[in-house]
């Protein structure tokens, strides 16, 4: 309908409107060695993609086929993120979410600096000790930002080598973390208090 006012519009005004832009094109590695999952449809269950009608079924796909399908034929970003985030080993989360907040650290409150200080100081040394640091930095945060974020996936992930292994829930709430990190330093501006 909004196509049909468009031109109707360009033609009484001698103007054309101009194309729609492109989606922006994806290239996702072959191998992706940091996620645990072994085919698309170990992304799949995590991700909540929308059932695709006559797309190719996800557990004949590997991974980074799943991805590129998901990101370059279906949009499908957020899905692929909660994908990825609920898939990688261990720090590699945790590295994520610090890496994506280092993006956007400049309009980050103090707070959330001093958490994703907290998650970065954690990764150069992986102690129980550094992981109370994070979560006492995360707690004094709002966690309407990624330092927040950054900072409980650290205080939650398992340490390598650690006994026993860390319960269901805390494990999704690393990956919760990691994803919600990467899309607050997406969204930043929307979300950035001392721009």
């Amino acid at each position: 309908m909004l196509n049909f006012f468009s031109k109707k519009i360009a033609s009484m005004t001698g103007t054309a409107s101009p194309p729609p832009p492109k989606a922006p094109t994806f290239e996702v590695p072959a191998s992706l060695p940091n996620l645990k999952a072994k085919t698309g449809a170990d992304l799949a269950q995590v991700g909540g993609f929308k059932p695709a009608p006559g797309a190719t079924d996800p557990a004949a796909q590997t991974p980074s086929q799943f991805l590129g399908d998901a990101l370059n034929q279906r949009q499908e970003a957020l899905p692929a993120t909660r994908a990825i985030a609920h898939n990688m080993k261990g720090n590699d989360g945790v590295k994520w979410a610090v890496d994506s907040c280092k993006t956007v650290q400049g309009k980050m409150t103090e707070p959330d600096q001093a958490a994703l200080k907290a998650a970065d100081d954690y990764l150069a040394k992986p102690t129980a000790a550094k992981q109370a640091l994070a979560a006492e930095a995360a707690g004094k945060t709002d966690f309407q930002g990624p330092g927040a974020w950054a900072a409980k996936a650290a205080a939650l992930v398992k340490p390598e080598g650690a006994t026993p292994a860390v319960t269901a829930s805390a494990a999704v709430a690393v990956a919760r973390g990691a994803a919600g990190v990467l899309i607050l330093a997406t969204i930043a501006p929307s979300w950035a208090r001392n721009t």
